[in-house]
């Protein structure tokens, strides 16, 4: 089925709630404009939520509040209608808080309140369950289902059983390479088996392992960014304190739901907003995909042009060109690449079509497999309990909704 066949498709069908699926090698953005085209809305979900915050209000409340401030809604009205939108989405709790300051989870839902909160006769979403934890994943389900009056189309890798409605697939257009043989091919250089603490880091390396002990990681409270004239209100966020150990060839899980500070301390682990690394050989793949393209080719990005052939990529090609799924494989193969003693992959299950998922699985228990120390973040405990028998797995939990700094 070509795009133009599909738009007609999805335009036609009767079902309120389509789920779109697409094969890795269309650009899913593309695929969202066709949708939104011949829906005739504006109300898009891009692949990164981000984008969708604008950052022109100082809570997550008056951000929600925007479209119905264009709409001409009333004070009284906005404030009712905001309530209940941020009641739907989960957020309830965080009305009063910077939304530059929320994790991706809660980005996306705040970003899927404000598209849908002025009931449009159709919003289109790219990837709408991605990063959620099973209670968010279930509340952003249950509101898209009681939608009055709009209809719901979801743009994705795979279809996502508990979003039910009319699955629509369409076919891909070229023959996809075999990604399993060109990440099997891929030369990882060993890290080694011994851990050497930065100065200053959070803790100091016995032996093989890297315990850390009595972490406490702050994220925003009382920081002033150069262009502020007056220090931030906001009250900040404290991860903390926790125990555990970096272990060469192991995984710790770390583990929580949205906004329990899972970012803010593999960040921190990383050496990254303001914090010493846990020692001097980390490598990070983000959360965001978006936010790691620091290259102009994705050649540079993974460092050679051979790598690039093997995963099926041009390696003229800029990475941000490349479509969502294969800038993951990108992003979490140059990070592998690195040989860094500690290695944090912060959710890099998500973005992922199916056969790229168990590719990045395998790819990970390779990392630890040089000697690496690997800390993961995810809440698709099937990637988890799919990773390769004979790699160990620990986790750490954090508390639901980490703590905010008085």
């Amino acid at each position: 089925m070509e795009l133009a066949q599909l738009a007609d498709r999805v335009r036609e069908s009767s079902a309120r709630l389509v789920q779109v699926v697409v094969p890795y090698s269309y650009q899913v953005e593309d695929v969202a404009e066709a949708l939104a085209g011949a829906l005739e809305t504006q109300a898009v979900l891009g692949a990164d939520p981000q984008v969708h915050i604008s950052a022109l209000r100082s809570t997550v409340i008056e951000e929600l509040a925007i479209p119905l401030e264009h709409a001409g809604w009333t004070r009284e009205s906005m404030e009712c209608r905001c309530t209940a939108v941020l009641a739907q989405v989960g957020l309830s709790e965080h009305a009063e808080r910077d939304p530059r300051q929320l994790s991706g989870g809660q980005t996306r839902r705040l970003a899927i309140g404000a598209l849908t909160i002025v009931s449009p006769a159709a919003v289109v979403l790219t990837e709408p369950l991605a990063g959620l934890d099973s209670r968010s994943r279930a509340g952003i389900v249950e509101l898209l289902h009681a939608l009055d009056g709009s209809r719901v189309v979801t743009i994705s890798h795979a279809v996502e059983e508990d979003l039910g409605g009319e699955v629509v697939a369409l076919a891909a257009t070229t023959d996809e390479p075999d990604l399993a043989a060109g990440v099997q091919a891929l030369d990882l250089p060993g890290a080694g088996t011994r851990i050497e603490p930065a100065a200053g880091s959070v803790a100091d390396a016995a032996g093989e392992s890297l315990p850390v002990r009595d972490l406490v990681v702050r994220r925003g409270a009382g920081r002033r960014r150069w262009w502020q004239f007056r220090q931030t209100q906001d009250p900040g966020f404290q991860v903390g304190p926790v125990d555990f150990d970096l272990v060469p060839g192991r995984v710790l899980w770390v583990r929580g739901d949205n906004g329990s500070g899972k970012t803010t301390l593999v960040r921190a682990l990383a050496g990254l907003d303001g914090h010493e690394p846990v020692c001097d050989s980390v490598a990070a793949c983000l959360q965001s995909p978006f936010d790691q393209v620091a290259a102009p080719t994705v050649e540079t990005m993974l460092g050679s042009a051979q790598a690039c052939r093997q995963l099926g990529l041009d390696p003229q090609t800029h990475p941000l060109d490349l479509p969502v799924s294969q800038l993951r494989v990108a992003q979490v193969v140059a990070t592998a690449r690195r040989a860094a003693r500690v290695v944090v992959f912060d959710e890099p299950d998500t973005y992922l079509a199916p056969a790229h998922r168990e590719v990045i699985a395998g790819l990970i228990a390779r990392v630890a497999a040089t000697g690496a120390a690997v800390v993961l973040t995810c809440h698709n405990e099937k990637f988890v309990h799919d990773l390769p028998a004979g790699l160990a797995v620990h986790e750490l939990w954090l508390g639901r909704t980490g703590k905010d700094l008085s």
